[in-house]
């Protein structure tokens, strides 16, 4: 009995592609998602606008590491380029 699955099958998990001993073969990996928070303030002071800006990146400080397999088939685990949770306050003055 053979069975197959697809990425459709599994909504959880992606899949990719490596080079086994000249054959290519499919292998899944885990989904994930990265939340980003932002919230604005305008400030009118004597004419002018003082808009300030908060940002949190990452908000879940998600930071996943992904399964990859090497041409040669060999189980290597790489660091997805998520960085960890961030805080950005940045301010823009318009008069």
């Amino acid at each position: 009995m053979t069975s197959s699955h697809s990425a459709q099958d599994r909504p959880d998990q992606s899949e990719d592609y490596a080079l086994i001993g000249g054959v290519r073969q499919l292998y899944f990996q885990p989904e994930y998602a990265r939340v980003d928070l932002r919230l604005g303030y305008p400030l009118k002071l004597h004419g002018a606008t003082l808009n300030l800006q908060f940002t949190t990146q990452n908000v879940f400080d998600v930071q996943p590491v992904e399964k990859t397999l090497s041409e040669s088939g060999a189980l290597t685990l790489v660091n997805v380029s998520q960085g960890p949770r961030t805080y950005i306050l940045s301010s823009s003055l318009r008069f």
